[in-house]
């Protein structure tokens, strides 16, 4: 039954008055809100107005998806342009939703997957510079079938169907791209390799030849030195195998310098990224993995810094007790320190090598693997960074719980110093055989005594603090770093307000169980 012509001007005129001065995807929301009318009769008219105020809205969206162009001279579509953005910024900040403009009959996973595929296709073209596959056309017979299932997703999928098929075609073409021809794992591998300091070999390497350079004054270091200093640490370990275009991206970056830096505190790695891949590796990554680097650089040079004194003082004792034998209670203080620094080295290390990175690298490489567009291999990457800076303890969270840890990397370099003196003194006597006065070998152990004395009693309040702020952290791989550092209870038996902290006990035992388990 048709409706009567006066009522059918009535809904057109409350029609019309409810649209004054919309368009576009504004238009067709406030259009579909009448397809809700009880009135079956103006359901029906409205659907009709609807389905052909659409045909032109449906255009854009077919050119935008199998094109990657935008027609829309008078702004009515949901997707937008950001003019002069540069082509290494076009997946992140050239595109954009206009959210007013999405018509209520599109979700929101909808919407995205829209504004990707013609990312993809931009993307392909203009980054890559590469063809996406031909387009996927539909005869007008088929469109106006879609563009009728868009008002009736509940009960017709054409429109879905075409949808999921044309962002499956382009983003797996984006994905094929950056994985075949610009090496996108092969990148990520390098990253965890050089900057995650993954490559071992390479990194002890590296310490062993930059150790001298690096001890000086900040202000003394010279970049062409130290650039061939790494050049031969890739050259003779098994770095010597990564694809060479690789390796070519690999760059020294010295920090800005403070005065007393040495060039310890100022060197880093730095990895060089452009094209496509700089789309995953944007400037605001790269900075978060400098940061990384650092912090597990100067762990990893704590734990450097121990055993080379470990080993220097191993291969000598027996000459310096037997010719200077008055060291040797000094030397067994030395010892006991030594081991206590060496243990919470080689523990720090475990934990930043196993249970931050490795952890979080299997997450990522699962993610990358599984993900569907390019989006979510950005959104896995970053956070995998998100995790490591958190366990890492470089979140603004942990900002108290680093300071203390650096404190501790502090002791550990003042007692190198000491022991370094130390151990140059008793080669001279011993090198003297014996002659020196017995006043001034007094002098020496007794100042050295004093000295490794307060470093211990600092040292071991800093590591009872560092275990306590552990304990009560929210992550729990950063309460096992804890217990492992105190598994034999040895700073909880010297520290009160470890001893009574009922987090801290409830915590080990819940965590020991786990571990026993």
């Amino acid at each position: 039954m048709m409706m009567e012509p006066l009522a059918t001007l009535r809904v057109l005129a409350s029609l019309v008055k409810a649209c004054q001065g919309l368009k576009g995807g504004m238009l067709a929301s406030r259009m579909h809100a009448f397809l809700a009318h009880g009135d079956p009769q103006v359901s029906a008219l409205v659907r009709r107005l609807l389905v052909a105020v659409l045909h032109p809205w449906y255009g854009m969206l077919c050119r935008w998806v199998q094109t990657g162009q935008l027609e829309d001279v008078y702004h009515e579509f949901f997707i937008a342009t950001n003019e002069g953005v540069p082509a290494e910024s076009l997946w992140h900040d050239k595109y954009y939703l206009r959210k007013n403009m999405v018509p209520s009959f599109l979700s929101e996973a909808q919407a995205r997957k829209i504004l990707c595929t013609g990312k993809a296709v931009n993307f392909l073209l203009h980054v890559c510079q590469d063809q996406p596959t031909g387009p996927l056309l539909q005869d007008s017979h088929l469109e106006a079938r879609t563009v009728q299932s868009l008002l009736e997703a509940d009960r017709d999928d054409t429109f879905q169907q075409f949808l999921d098929q044309t962002y499956q075609e382009r983003n797996r073409r984006v994905l094929a791209v950056l994985g075949s021809q610009f090496k996108l794992k092969e990148h990520l591998q390098a990253l965890r390799q050089f900057l995650l300091l993954g490559q071992g070999d390479f990194v002890r390497h590296l310490m062993d030849v930059l150790d001298e350079q690096l001890s000086q004054p900040a202000v003394k270091l010279h970049q062409h030195s130290l650039s061939e200093s790494v050049a031969e640490a890739l050259r003779t370990t098994n770095a010597q195998f990564v694809d060479p275009e690789i390796l070519e991206r690999l760059e020294i970056k010295l920090l800005e310098t403070n005065p007393g830096d040495v060039g310890w505190d100022v060197f880093s790695l730095f990895y060089r990224v452009d094209g496509p891949i700089a789309s995953v590796f944007t400037p605001y990554s790269m900075s978060v993995y400098l940061r990384l680097f650092n912090h597990l650089w100067r762990a990893k040079h704590m734990e450097y810094v121990t055993t080379a004194a470990w080993k220097q003082q191993t291969m000598n004792r027996k000459l310096w007790t037997r010719d200077v034998p008055e060291c040797l209670p000094v030397l067994h203080q030395c010892d006991i320190l030594l081991a206590e620094m060496m243990h919470f080295m080689q523990q720090v290390q475990y934990y930043m090598v196993f249970e931050v990175i490795e952890c979080a690298w299997a997450e990522l490489e699962t993610r990358v693997d599984q993900a569907q567009d390019l989006d979510e291999v950005v959104k896995a990457h970053d956070d995998f960074l998100s995790a490591l800076m958190t366990r890492a303890l470089l979140d603004p969270e942990s900002r108290d719980i680093l300071s203390e840890l650096r404190s501790i990397f502090d002791q550990v370099l003042r007692f190198n110093e000491v022991q370094e003196k130390l151990l140059t003194q008793l080669e001279q006597t011993r090198a003297g055989g014996g002659k020196q006065q017995p006043r001034s070998q007094r002098s020496i152990i007794s100042e050295a005594q004093a000295a490794v004395r307060v470093i211990s009693d600092t040292y071991q309040k800093l590591v009872q603090g560092f275990l306590v702020s552990l304990s009560c952290h929210d992550d729990i791989n950063l309460q096992g770093l804890g217990f492992r550092l105190d598994f034999s209870e040895f700073y909880n038996l010297q520290n009160h307000q470890l001893r009574s902290s009922m987090t801290f006990q409830r915590r080990r035992k819940s965590l020991g169980s786990t571990m026993h388990l």
